[in-house]
């Protein structure tokens, strides 16, 4: 049972989850925890990019030799991707890798990134691909979230920013 909730948890695969189990979690509203979202790789994607670029940092041969956003994008495009191929995937794992590839690529080439310009190239890729998801209410959902919380960032970022005054 343990290592069946651990594949389920790391891996989102739910074969060995229960029936039973698996409705104590819906009833709990915790059902999305079995499930690898968007969220969950973008995470992954961006721990292994700032492990690496600590680790790229650490190294004076490559830090001189190099730029070590390159050599961290490159490594953190290549561990997401492996953990894509592992995970059982889904429409949100594929647009959060399409999203972190064109973010590390824009590293890789020395550009820079905004969230907006990498969720309209999302946006525009996956509705060329698979122009009637447009209408699903899951694709609607995920852009509608990012964008959100794209817009919100520098509310976030100003509010923090006035927190850390002395004496607030």
């Amino acid at each position: 049972q343990a290592t069946a909730l651990f594949r389920a948890l790391v891996l989102g695969d739910r074969s060995g989850i229960t029936a039973e189990e698996r409705w104590a979690y819906q009833a709990t509203g915790t059902a999305h925890l079995l499930a690898i979202s968007g969220f969950n790789l973008a995470l992954v994607g961006w721990a292994v990019y700032r492990l690496a670029m600590r680790l790229v940092t650490r190294s004076r041969r490559v830090a001189q030799v190099g730029r070590p956003y390159r050599w961290a994008a490159v490594v953190a495009l290549a561990v997401t991707g492996v953990y894509t191929a592992l995970i059982v995937p889904s429409d949100a794992t594929d647009r959060a890798i399409m999203a972190l590839g064109f973010v590390f690529g824009a590293q890789l080439l020395g550009r820079g990134s905004t969230g907006w310009r990498s969720l309209g190239w999302c946006f525009l890729v996956s509705a060329g691909l698979a122009p009637a998801a447009v209408g699903h209410p899951g694709f609607q959902l995920s852009y509608a979230a990012t964008a959100s919380l794209i817009a919100v960032a520098p509310t976030i970022r100003a509010a923090r920013t006035w927190l850390e005054i002395p004496g607030r």
